[in-house]
């Protein structure tokens, strides 16, 4: 349960900003009325170090019922916006460089290293696509 200051706090910014109150005032919020989360609601665990608030919608609105218990590792993976393949600013690889390079490998004849030589890119990183540690969201 946060402190009574924090609560003040969250009262006087409720004040000030109404139902746009910022990302921690509405957390802090949340947990006032709802306690500390001690489940998570996907995977279930209750020993995990720490669980948290997340808001379902994405628009963190004043709404008790946005909002859903998550263990942290859960949580991360909820609100997982990073870009991801081609949109990632590093990638030297597009979709279609991906599909190649899984149609393209055959062991001992073109490998690894043929692959990394021919689209520009290291070894390892041919390794991780054909064993889909990376680009697996590409099918």
């Amino acid at each position: 349960m946060p402190q009574k200051s924090m609560v003040r706090k969250v009262v006087d910014q409720e004040k000030k900003y109404g139902n746009n109150s910022r990302y921690r005032t509405l957390h802090i919020w949340i947990e006032t009325r709802l306690g500390n989360p001690r489940k998570c609601s996907n995977c279930r665990t209750t020993k995990a170090k720490k669980f948290e608030w997340a808001n379902i919608s994405g628009k963190y609105k004043k709404n008790i019922k946005d909002f859903k218990r998550l263990c942290t590792k859960c949580h991360r993976k909820f609100d997982d916006t990073s870009p991801k393949g081609e949109k990632h600013h590093w990638s030297k690889l597009t979709k279609k460089d991906i599909l190649k390079i899984r149609k393209y490998y055959i062991p001992y004849i073109f490998g690894f290293k043929k692959l990394a030589k021919k689209f520009g890119v290291s070894p390892t990183c041919i390794v991780a696509i054909l064993k889909r540690k990376n680009w697996k969201h590409i099918k």
